[in-house]
């Protein structure tokens, strides 16, 4: 069996490390935080894959990644996931037409009619939901 090679963290790098663990709230994040912890302290990427549920491949990434950037690669980049089909209408109108007391098939329909797109009211119904709750605080 070869010796593991450990990951080398100074002092600063390992209480960033256990904050991250500790104090985020996205679970991707802790989850690269952790494995580069479980390196540090000598621990084989088989068996941090294993614990983590996640490729061999991945964990090699996950270091390599953090070796060349350093903390930052911890965290998701911009522009990740799906588009929102909602992009380019703006939040005023939603708030508009919530205001008028408009049931979801009625907002629905103006949003059909105006801007050309065609969605499930439970997706109008989760859009209207988000986007008038962010514009009350404001």
């Amino acid at each position: 069996m070869r010796p593991s090679k450990k990951l080398e963290l100074n002092k600063e790098q390992i209480t960033q490390i256990k904050s991250i663990i500790k104090n985020d709230k996205k679970y991707r994040t802790t989850q690269r935080a952790q494995a580069l912890l479980l390196r540090y302290k000598g621990i084989s990427v088989a068996d941090i894959s294993f614990v983590l549920n996640v490729w061999k491949e991945t964990v090699y990434i996950w270091i390599k990644n953090y070796k060349a950037v350093g903390i930052d690669s911890l965290y998701e980049k911009d522009g990740r996931g799906r588009k929102s089909i909602f992009k380019d209408i703006p939040k005023d109108e939603i708030k508009e037409l919530v205001d008028t007391k408009a049931s979801i098939p009625i907002i629905n329909a103006n949003i059909k009619n105006k801007y050309g797109i065609e969605v499930s009211n439970e997706s109008v119904r989760k859009f209207v939901k988000k986007n008038s709750a962010s514009a009350s605080q404001e």
